[in-house]
């Protein structure tokens, strides 16, 4: 079964078409039989586990609900209000917006599917769909209450529309409604999180470099889209006007403070491996076909146009980032997740051998299959083969570490809960089902300052959450005194979770931050 995408070249010159073929590496039940495991997976997860510390986070923006946020734009945050509002305060609800954001994934695969392969598109589709799920990266960001996972959605949506408006342009349809919606999800997507704007830089690259795309830039409705994805940009200025730029400040400076000087390899190697390890190996090859692919015509030839201008940029701009010491230990393998969006909806036509398609889907499982069973189960895995757990485990007993504190609280009067790290503190609201009452004890700048004023509390007592025994001296700053009064120990089907330290300080500074 062959598919040639033979759309006829409409550039300058003597036209020079790569006719791609879909040929379908592996049976369809294989793909599906993937890609339905790692569904499952997710399903179960979505159901079972409680957030860990960012999405927690995350998930009390959704209960102050703001035009934007400090650390990121503030769609995330929206999409937790809607989330509560429709199903409360659950695991479910945690994990709607990732599942609905999903499902988005899955319909632009379809209608991509249906454009690139009408006779054969749902192969297509389900090659698309498998090989998006068996990247560790993907599945991971798919799951979980992050910025990015609605920010993969919206760019796929801005990706689809953009590059069936240019393949049209470039045979000569007029298609304005189809740039209109691209400009739409591009402005949602910039609203997901500041690295949305790779794709309309993509586009405007795209156009400046094609002479027959390049007649756009005489045309009002081109320069009206723009300013319909800019528009969407108003919530976080207005946020950051208000609030002395603090957004600017935290990703300019505070956040790189205190982190060395100089340049050096290490980052970029640690960088560079876990890239390619998480987004998957066997992709590598197919990966850097469609990047330096020229001469596609038709809607795949559109997306490679805009994926290399998105794909090389940030990449070179990652690797130069992650040689500088002070962010180098910041820069994540989902930093580069928008570049690889584009080649992720033509992989299909990438992934010609068999054996690298079908390492890549069972490997992908398999890691799926591990990583669903570890969370999911925690701790009964990493007890079995006894390792030490910090990550899964401590994601769940939320709620026993809760009650610990309240009968804390309650026996010593306190006035207030306090944690150091602003992720403890939004999973102990987790777990008390409130927010209301803690404060963060960090010395940088978290939302919590935003949302408490910590100078109403001066003189009173609080208990403060520690995830180890510290020295009370620590507090030094923030108390008159402070003593600890005991550890607390969450359980999971009989096995330890976590252990925590409780101390009640007595007499506080009122001190914050600034922001």
């Amino acid at each position: 079964m062959t598919l040639l995408l033979d759309v006829p070249a409409a550039a300058a010159g003597p036209a020079r078409t790569t006719q791609l073929s879909y040929v379908p590496a592996l049976p369809l039940w294989v793909l599906q039989l993937s890609a339905l495991i790692v569904l499952a997976l997710k399903l179960a997860f979505s159901l079972v586990v409680p957030p860990g510390y960012d999405d927690s986070y995350y998930w009390l923006w959704g209960q102050h609900l703001q035009w934007s946020y400090l650390d990121h734009a503030p769609l995330v945050g929206w999409g937790a209000w809607a989330a509560y509002h429709l199903f409360g305060w659950n695991v479910f609800s945690l994990h709607a917006m990732p599942l609905f954001s999903l499902i988005i994934d899955a319909l632009v695969m379809r209608a991509w599917a249906k454009r690139i392969a009408p006779d054969h598109w749902r192969h297509y589709f389900w090659a698309a769909l498998a090989i998006f799920l068996a990247s560790p990266l993907m599945m991971a960001m798919t799951s979980i209450l992050y910025p990015d996972q609605i920010l993969i959605a919206t760019s796929l949506g801005a990706l689809h529309f953009f590059a069936l408006f240019l393949a049209d342009w470039r045979v000569g349809r007029v298609r304005w409604p189809l740039l209109f919606a691209g400009a739409v999800f591009c402005g949602l997507a910039m609203l997901s999180k500041y690295n949305g704007m790779l794709i309309a830089f993509g586009l405007l690259m795209a156009v400046l470099v094609d002479p027959k795309l390049r007649t756009l830039l005489k045309t009002w409705q081109f320069w009206c889209a723009g300013l319909v994805a800019a528009l969407f940009l108003l919530p976080i200025v207005g946020w950051n006007i208000a609030n002395d730029f603090a957004t600017l400040k935290l990703h300019s400076s505070d956040r790189f403070a205190a982190r060395g000087t100089g340049f050096e390899l290490a980052g970029t190697e640690r960088f560079g491996w876990q890239t390619i390890l998480y987004f998957s190996p066997f992709l590598l090859w197919p990966l850097l076909r469609s990047a330096v692919a020229r001469g596609v015509a038709g809607a795949a030839g559109a997306m490679i146009g805009m994926g290399r201008w998105i794909f090389w940029p940030c990449t070179l701009a990652l690797i130069g980032l992650s040689l500088w010491v002070p962010a180098a230990p910041q820069v994540a393998p989902h930093w580069e997740i928008v570049a690889l969006l584009p080649f992720l909806l033509l992989a299909p036509l990438f992934m010609r051998s068999k054996w690298l398609l079908g390492a890549h889907l069972f490997v992908g499982t398999v890691a799926a299959l591990v990583v669903g069973s570890y969370f999911i189960f925690a701790p009964l895995v990493t007890d079995a083969v006894g390792v030490t757990d910090a990550e899964a485990a401590s994601d769940f007993g939320q709620e026993q570490a809760a009650a610990a504190v309240g009968a804390a609280q309650w026996m010593y009067g306190a006035d207030f809960i306090a944690t150091r790290r602003y992720n403890v503190g939004a999973k102990l609201a987790w777990g008390r089902g409130t927010d209301d009452g803690i404060i963060s004890l960090s010395n940088e700048t978290n939302q919590f300052y935003f949302w408490r004023d910590v100078a109403a509390y001066r003189g009173q007592s609080g208990i403060i959450l520690e995830e180890f025994p510290v020295d009370p001296k620590i507090f030094a700053d923030y108390f008159d005194s402070v003593v600890d009064i005991g550890p607390v120990t969450t359980y999971r089907f009989g096995h330890v979770l976590a252990h925590f330290e409780l101390y009640l300080g007595r007499g506080y500074h009122g001190v914050a931050p600034k922001p």
